[in-house]
């Protein structure tokens, strides 16, 4: 599932979903969007979700644990000083919560490498 359409060609032959996305200036977009998640994420039953940020991922998680399944989110590598935004609601009810930057670790938010490796 992603907001950018062409990601679909990353995952040929799996199945893609596209959801609207959005921020804090167009939230109006999320009432579509969770409707569509709601749907995507009852008809596929993942085991789990995981995303890397933005609001859109961060409506996903919660969705996902209204419908009891497990979530990670993974803050953005661009964040080096503090959380993102999305990433400070996301640990409060998120199941597993990580930094890529080791000075962000504490308590809910861990550290366990970055994307780009050490």
């Amino acid at each position: 599932m992603s907001t950018h359409p062409k990601c679909e060609k990353m995952v040929p032959g799996k199945k893609f979903f596209h959801v609207p996305d959005f921020n804090r200036w167009t939230i109006w977009k999320s009432i579509p969007a969770t409707i569509k998640i709601f749907f995507i994420l009852l008809k596929v039953r993942p085991n789990a979700v995981l995303t890397t940020g933005a609001a859109p991922g961060l409506l996903t998680l919660l969705a996902a644990r209204l419908l009891f399944i497990n979530t990670l989110w993974i803050d953005s590598i661009a964040n080096v000083k503090e959380l993102s935004g999305c990433g400070k609601l996301a640990r409060k009810f998120v199941k597993n919560v990580y930094t890529q930057w080791p000075d962000l670790a504490n308590g809910k938010v861990k550290y366990a490498g970055n994307i780009l490796g050490d």
